[in-house]
């Protein structure tokens, strides 16, 4: 759809996600979009997570009006993510810039990455009383092996149908849709793009979901670990890899056979250095590191693991033409996502790791483990020759910054701040 066109149309949100994955944005009537496509529009930086400070000049956004997306439940409104930029300069930390730079540096190495997310999420009540409750909407979902459960989806299918036919509107491709592990926890699946719309899309997927989820009576998150005794909100990623000059699947075609085994390497040596970007909340941990869950299975990687169509490592291999990373969880940024997978799988080819400095000679890579909790994370991410290279220092810094003072804030009130902070994440 070209938003510039659409006479129906009357306000667009303009706005972006910030380091925390909040999705922030303005209300523009369409007698003035025009204006804000050309001037942007005026965000105080300090006032959302960006490692900024009340004295900065207003952060502008500027629409990428390639990327509107009408809402299918309010026509006369579109969402448009934007590119932010301070003083005509652009802003290295924000999420959607710093996997455009990541997705232009493989496009020079004639590299396009192609992935499709599964975003999953469970149904809350929506306790307006209690807004940091957490309890199952549906509360005859009881089964200590509801995966797949057809009663139960049944149950909530005005709710999931509607998601399906939006989804088909747009024309994403939604395939299916099931109840997923955990009770309460469903997943929604569409078609792959390249990473950019990907992220858009899973940005505008996640703000869809919450959206709907309250014209049920119901709550919708995609917090990595609501529940000690359920299994997690995963966001399980998957890849491919295309020639820019071909258009053809690296993992498959003849020529770059081997493609796809050195992108699997990548993932799984790289992992606990970017575990910050796919994994960047406290509670991100209780999903990795779980007591046994009451289904049986948590269904997440224990270490940094490549297999075959083996649902307990963390790079399976569902098909020849593709990977799947089964790290990242739902509290991941969607820009940052994919920007770790970019930086990950192509890390050696792209930013020649495999130089040793003296730092990387004190701080050994342990591929095969994975941080037990947000403090390690930020440590592997600080210590890191890869991001060092792979990321804008402004970006770098920014994400480092503000997860430091989280893992802080968490530790001076480890509770029931979770819940405040994740539950719309």
């Amino acid at each position: 759809m070209n938003i510039l066109d659409d006479d129906e149309i009357k306000q667009y949100l303009i706005g972006y996600t910030d380091i925390r994955g909040v999705q922030r944005a303005k209300l523009v009537p369409s007698e003035f979009f025009e204006k804000s496509v050309v001037e942007g529009v005026g965000f105080a930086g300090f006032a959302s997570w960006l490692n900024m400070q009340p004295s900065d000049s207003d952060v502008i956004a500027i629409p990428d009006v390639t990327a509107g997306i009408k809402l299918p439940w309010k026509s006369d409104t579109a969402w448009i993510p934007a590119d932010l930029y301070v003083e005509n300069q652009p802003l290295e930390q924000n999420p959607r810039q710093i996997l455009k730079r990541l997705i232009e540096t493989a496009a020079n190495q004639n590299v396009e990455i192609k992935t499709g997310v599964e975003a999953e999420f469970m149904l809350l009540k929506n306790d307006i009383q209690h807004p940091a409750s957490v309890e199952i909407f549906d509360r005859q979902d009881l089964q200590l092996k509801p995966c797949y459960d057809q009663q139960t989806l049944h149950r909530n299918l005005p709710f999931i149908e509607r998601l399906v036919h939006y989804i088909n509107l747009l024309g994403w491709g939604c395939y299916q849709a099931d109840h997923e592990d955990a009770n309460g926890q469903y997943e929604i699946n569409w078609g792959y793009e390249n990473a950019l719309i990907t992220s858009d899309r899973h940005s505008f997927f996640k703000f869809m979901v919450r959206s709907l989820a309250p014209e049920f009576g119901a709550r919708a998150t995609f917090m990595p670990k609501p529940f000690n005794h359920l299994t997690g909100n995963g966001c399980h990623c998957h890849v491919s890899c295309w020639s820019v000059n071909t258009g053809h699947n690296l993992f498959t075609d003849v020529n770059t056979k081997d493609f796809s085994r050195r992108f699997a390497d990548g993932l799984t040596t790289y992992a606990a250095e970017l575990s910050l970007l796919t994994n960047p909340s406290t509670n991100s941990y209780k999903r990795l590191h779980p007591a046994r869950p009451q289904s049986g299975a948590s269904w997440t990687p224990a270490t940094a693991s490549f297999g075959g169509n083996d649902r307990t490592v963390m790079v399976r291999v569902p098909d020849v033409d593709r990977l799947e990373t089964r790290l990242p969880d739902g509290s991941a940024n969607p820009y940052l996502l994919q920007a770790s997978i970019i930086a990950a799988g192509l890390g050696d080819t792209l930013f020649d790791i495999n130089k040793a400095d003296n730092r990387i000679e004190k701080t050994p890579r342990e591929p095969g483990v994975l941080p037990r909790h947000l403090g390690e994370a930020i440590g592997r991410f600080e210590q890191s020759q890869l991001v060092d290279r792979a990321f804008h220092k402004e970006a770098r810094d920014a994400i480092l910054s503000l997860k430091k003072a989280e893992w802080g804030e968490y530790l001076d009130q480890i509770t029931s701040w979770e819940s405040k902070t994740y539950l719309d994440c």
